[in-house]
């Protein structure tokens, strides 16, 4: 068998230690293009959350204004102006009880609103002339 000098192992040394230095630069590609992406991942979230920001300062600044506390004075705690009369119309409330037992069930119709109005202040009357008028 040969024997090897020193300088016939240098070539082998060589070629172990850049083979060590390409793997680590394309791990280190590998982990630069990972971080661009959570880079842009980033700049999009932070977008979403200055859009989001912005639409809650608009809130802030319409819940601090003066037509939105009108509002809710109204609305939730049933404030008026002076002058102004509050009506409290109740829920009605259909009935469940079936009237006779024998007679087949009809299906009947929900109310339109309107008709709901008329019948809570007793404009049944008006209500039916005016929608059966001719046009």
């Amino acid at each position: 068998m040969p024997q090897l000098d020193k300088n016939s192992r240098f070539p082998y040394l060589l070629a172990l230690i850049l083979i060590v230095l390409l793997a680590n630069s394309i791990r280190s590609t590998l982990d630069a293009y990972k971080s661009v992406g959570r880079l842009d991942q980033a700049k999009f979230e932070l977008q979403e959350l200055k859009i989001e920001n912005e639409r809650l300062n608009n809130d802030i600044w319409y819940a601090q204004s003066p037509e939105y506390l009108q509002k809710a004075a109204v609305e939730e705690l049933n404030m008026a102006k002076p002058g102004e009369t509050i009506l409290i119309v109740e829920q009605l409330q259909p009935n469940t009880e079936k009237e006779t037992v024998g007679e087949e069930e009809t299906p009947t119709t929900k109310p339109e609103p309107l008709e709901l109005w008329a019948a809570e202040f007793n404009l049944q009357d008006r209500y039916f002339n005016w929608r059966n008028r001719d046009l």
